[in-house]
């Protein structure tokens, strides 16, 4: 079912992914200390082997409402955690099930979704008058305006232009511009910001628009400036959602913190993304991954060319 998706996609740690357009119509932690990423250059062979066999243990288990999205990309985001070299199942579990619970895999949630983009509640056009409206699921106040393009940038600006504590200027776009994008989506200024940083200090770069990104002083990855590549490159959105969790780049809250060798707490893992919100929820679904992926390790070894 996956073999399709086992391309190798690492050559100098360059990825070209794009993320496919859809198929149908601050939390309490502590500070954040970036881990190093260990620059894994997989056995061939044996690596693949290994991670098909993961990314067909995690697929049997995803929600079926998602599955088909869920093919899409599980290959690529189990690769980015093996290549970031996430030393536990359970964090790659966590890994999953922020993802499925945040954006369904990059999937449609109704006929106006864009994949990998934070969903809005649906504009709709008054044939009367012309104007576009919508009530804004943040603020639950409602909005109008003569274009539906311009009515996207008031409901952004409307719901988070205003968060300082997100990095917004009041009184800019940044509500608009930095608004939700990627498998665990960014949210404000601040986020982008500490996100390229992160990744500077990794051996990464990604391939869009026919030009390679990262790794190049003259084509610095820089989200700040360029928002809109994390939802563009599906490579760079699994790269940044396997580093804001075990990093804590989103809360300051790293995945270690509460996932460790001897225990689990899938619950107040949730604080590496937003506080205690869905907590319970996205535990669930984190043990469903957790127990259906027990050849990470195998995984792991296969990546650095040691037996399993």
């Amino acid at each position: 079912m996956v073999s399709r998706l086992l391309k190798r996609h690492h050559q100098r740690h360059i990825f070209s992914e794009s993320a496919p357009q859809p198929n149908t119509p601050a939390a309490h932690g502590e500070p954040h200390q970036p881990l190093p990423t260990v620059n894994r250059r997989p056995v061939a062979g044996m690596f693949e082997v290994q991670l098909s066999r993961a990314t067909q243990a995690a697929l049997d288990v995803v929600d079926p409402r998602f599955r088909f999205d869920a093919d899409v990309f599980l290959t690529l985001l189990l690769r980015h955690c093996a290549m970031v070299g996430l030393p536990l199942s359970s964090h790659v579990a966590y890994v999953l099930a922020t993802v499925e619970h945040e954006t369904a895999f990059g999937g449609p949630r109704h006929t106006q979704s864009v994949s990998l983009i934070e969903d809005h509640s649906p504009l709709r056009e008054d044939k009367t008058t012309g104007r576009w409206h919508c009530t804004n699921h943040i603020t639950g106040q409602r909005q109008s305006a003569d274009t539906a393009e311009q009515l996207l940038i008031d409901y952004w600006n409307a719901a988070y232009g205003d968060r300082i504590e997100l990095g917004n200027r009041p009184g800019s776009n940044d509500g608009y511009v930095y608004r939700g994008r990627g498998f665990t989506p960014l949210v404000g200024r601040a986020q982008y910001a500490r996100v390229t940083e992160a990744l500077a200090a990794h051996d990464f770069s990604y391939e869009l628009d026919s030009q390679v990104w990262g790794g190049d002083p003259t084509r610095p990855i820089d989200l700040v400036a360029r928002p809109d590549h994390l939802r563009r490159s599906s490579a760079l959105a699994a790269r940044v959602a396997v580093l804001a969790l075990r990093d804590g780049l989103l809360t300051g809250v790293r995945l270690d913190r509460y996932l460790t060798p001897n225990t689990a707490d899938f619950i107040n893992a949730r604080r590496c993304v937003r506080g205690t919100d869905q907590a319970v929820l996205v535990a669930s679904i984190a043990r469903r991954y957790h127990e259906a992926l027990t050849s990470w390790s195998a995984v792991l070894a296969a990546i650095e060319g040691r037996p399993a």
